[in-house]
């Protein structure tokens, strides 16, 4: 399902778990597990990259719709989790992109340090409203920490998908490169901050993410609840389960 590749002081964290590295109770689950891993190692720094052809394209809303209240019960905590960990991760961790980094998919990409994405990698972006669900809290502070207040809204509240170059100038991404160079390129960055002195790094990453964190402490309480309810309204399933439809019909037919 997810890998951890050692090379030297850096490591290698690739997700694979079917063709769009969808995000659900065990995926979720499972990476949280591998982040642990992770921080348990002897490795400086971390890249994070898909197997593939797709970084990650999100929730798995398939599974979403089919399940109902009851896997959207297990899975919301499962996914806050998840980003909580990547949030507190306290190692440098550097995004190669290698293709779409759709919703969940460029949440995770949020809480990269820096990232790199494929010439022709596919889109990224957050469709979530498009789709008919809030942002949970963690998600939602991953991307005002990712995104500059010029594009905050576009993307937002009206789910724009960007090409890469697009990506580039749009600040979501830090550089491009050719698909063939994207590791060798993210390991290149990943040992630049492995060189860096580690605690002096980790108190730094606290201090940067910290007005996120205490954003998610003091909202989480005020708004987790109603999103619960948004989720699993009847409303909000119908709306889900006609994108899951519309989006196989439209992948049937090209």
């Amino acid at each position: 399902m997810f890998e951890i590749h050692p090379k030297g002081d850096v490591s290698v964290l690739k997700l694979n778990y079917g063709k769009a590295n969808t995000f659900d109770v065990d995926s979720c689950r499972s990476l949280t597990v591998m982040l642990g891993k992770a921080e348990a190692s002897s490795s400086k720094a971390f890249v994070i990259t898909g197997e593939g052809s797709i970084f990650s394209a999100g929730v798995d809303l398939k599974k979403l719709s089919d399940g109902g209240k009851p896997y959207l019960d297990d899975f919301l905590p499962a996914l806050e989790e998840c980003f909580q960990k990547l949030i507190d991760f306290n190692r440098p961790l550097i995004g190669a992109l290698n293709g779409h980094a759709i919703a969940g998919g460029c949440v995770l990409a949020a809480a990269c340090d820096h990232r790199i994405m494929a010439e022709d990698g596919g889109n990224i972006g957050v469709p979530e409203l498009l789709v008919g669900v809030p942002f949970p809290v963690t998600a939602f502070e991953l991307m005002r920490h990712m995104l500059s207040p010029q594009v905050f809204a576009e993307t937002i509240y009206l789910g724009r998908l960007y090409r890469p170059q697009e990506a580039l100038k749009k600040g979501l991404v830090h550089e491009l490169c050719p698909v063939a160079e994207l590791l060798p390129r993210a390991l290149s960055i990943a040992k630049q901050y492995a060189a860096l002195p580690s605690t002096s790094f980790e108190m730094t990453k606290r201090q940067a993410r910290q007005p996120m964190i205490d954003n998610i402490e003091r909202n989480d309480p005020r708004f987790k609840q109603e999103i619960i309810d948004i989720w699993g309204s009847d409303a909000v399933q119908a709306t889900i389960a006609s994108y899951v439809q519309t989006t196989i019909k439209k992948t049937r037919t090209t």
